[in-house]
């Protein structure tokens, strides 16, 4: 596949999609914000990709979110629409089937880390930074991060980087849980495969459903899940290795049998 802001390519059941404007620190214009979206419904339809990483080309920013020089003198229409847009590509994110891990190879800010926040796992260098800084351009925030932010991190801190704008580096960003994991750059998409080709060797409908139900957990009525939860089970099982992987399972549990010699 090859596109105009993108570049996408595939080792084993591992694909890869990098952001590719690095003139414009992998900044996300209209155009190419539809282009992702279009990209992650084709990815979603490939059979052989059983997970995903998305990055930003260079070192210097994972996404630095939205193209601001697209959005002087324009009218308050604009504005709405490029919210939508970009709510879209990251709820594309979400229902993937696949899991989704963000190498944030550079800075993630802005839009950039609501680009983050949508991927199941966030990988990133030691030396890089994030936030959330709209407020302090006079915006709330455009592509989810008020939504998402607090279920990661809880709401007292969400709200620091969100309405105070602050940045953090890598190691703050860990401590509070909005990273999974840090390392140092020169190991950053080693560990990203790693972690991408476990996932990929995972039953894809069990993570499918696993994903599907994690992710709307928090605001999912406690009796609806259990049924939702229940009937996802029941779906599991009618596939063909479902009752091999249990077997194979309780043997490795028991281990080798244990004989009595006689002396």
């Amino acid at each position: 596949m090859k596109y105009k802001y993108f570049l996408f390519e595939q080792q084993d059941s591992v694909g890869m999609i990098t952001i590719n404007r690095p003139d414009l620190t992998n900044a996300l214009n209209d155009d190419s914000l539809i282009e992702f979206r279009q990209i992650m419904h084709r990815v979603g339809d490939l059979k052989d990709v059983r997970s995903l990483i998305i990055t930003g080309i260079g070192q210097k920013a994972f996404s630095a979110g939205s193209d601001i020089d697209e959005m002087l003198d324009k009218e308050p229409s604009f504005f709405r629409i490029h919210s939508l847009l970009g709510h879209q590509v990251m709820e594309a994110i979400e229902r993937l089937r696949q899991p989704v891990v963000a190498v944030i190879n550079g800075h993630a800010i802005g839009g950039g880390l609501d680009l983050a926040l949508a991927c199941d796992f966030r990988i990133a260098a030691d030396d890089i930074k994030v936030g959330l800084p709209e407020v302090n351009l006079n915006f709330p925030g455009g592509w989810g991060s008020a939504w998402r932010l607090p279920r990661l991190i809880g709401l007292a801190r969400a709200k620091e980087l969100i309405l105070l704008g602050r940045i953090i580096d890598a190691k703050a960003a860990f401590q509070i849980g909005l990273l999974t994991k840090v390392v140092p750059r020169d190991h950053l998409l080693d560990e990203a495969r790693g972690l991408a080709k476990e996932l990929a060797e995972k039953n894809l409908v069990a993570m499918e459903l696993a994903k599907f139900l994690t992710n709307h957990s928090l605001e999912m009525p406690g009796i609806p899940f259990t049924y939702l939860e229940s009937l996802s089970n029941a779906y599991s099982s009618t596939f063909d290795d479902f009752h091999e992987k249990m077997r194979m399972f309780i043997k490795k549990s028991k281990g080798p049998k244990k004989t009595n010699s006689k002396l």
